[in-house]
């Protein structure tokens, strides 16, 4: 595959935005629910809502516009081509099971995180379990969903970059080989 500097930024700007928008929810979800208004004043939430949407918006102009940064980043280089065995798809299913790993691995991480806070709540006596259980519900639930998706994207990372190819393709007319002609009129007889 033929393929340049900017080509491969582009694919990694998409990599950062899913990771982005990802990561947003997945932080913020979870904070609005278990935080009460009394700790924080009353517009926090508000604020925490607003600043996750504004994450996430930033994250679908990035998956939707990427060549504007990569022309950015690449400068003069973006124009260089390179030669790869590797197809663009099969780039993309490299791209989307690095960050499944990468989901799973922090999710497992983050389950170890909670289930160590319960046992050193279990085992304070003055403290209420209670409401730190309730909390910590949240985050745990949070780890799971997090681990699951993470072993989605790497083990169905060939499926979406089908379904991807499919959506991208919706409704554009079918691929056309072209012929190559020598210039001779003979050979294109």
């Amino acid at each position: 595959m033929r393929t340049s500097l900017y080509t491969i930024l582009c694919i990694v700007i998409r990599l950062a935005a899913v990771f982005l928008a990802v990561t947003t929810v997945m932080t913020v979800a979870p904070t609005a629910w278990t935080m009460d208004d009394g700790q924080l004043g009353s517009g926090w939430r508000g604020m925490l809502l607003g600043f996750g949407g504004a994450m996430v918006a930033l994250a679908v102009l990035l998956w939707i516009y990427p060549g504007t940064l990569a022309r950015i980043a690449a400068g003069r280089a973006s124009q260089e081509v390179f030669e790869s065995p590797l197809s663009g798809a099969e780039l993309q299913q490299i791209a989307l099971s690095v960050i499944g790993i990468w989901f799973a691995m922090s999710g497992i991480i983050g389950l170890v995180s909670v289930g160590m806070r319960l046992i050193l709540a279990s085992h304070v006596e003055d403290s209420g379990a209670g409401p730190l259980a309730f909390r910590e519900l949240a985050r745990l639930v949070t780890q799971l969903f997090e681990i699951a998706l993470g072993c989605g994207l790497a083990l169905g990372a060939r499926g979406i970059v089908g379904i991807l190819r499919r959506v991208r393709e919706e409704g554009l007319p079918a691929a056309v080989a072209e012929e190559r002609s020598s210039g001779h009129p003979e050979a294109n007889a």
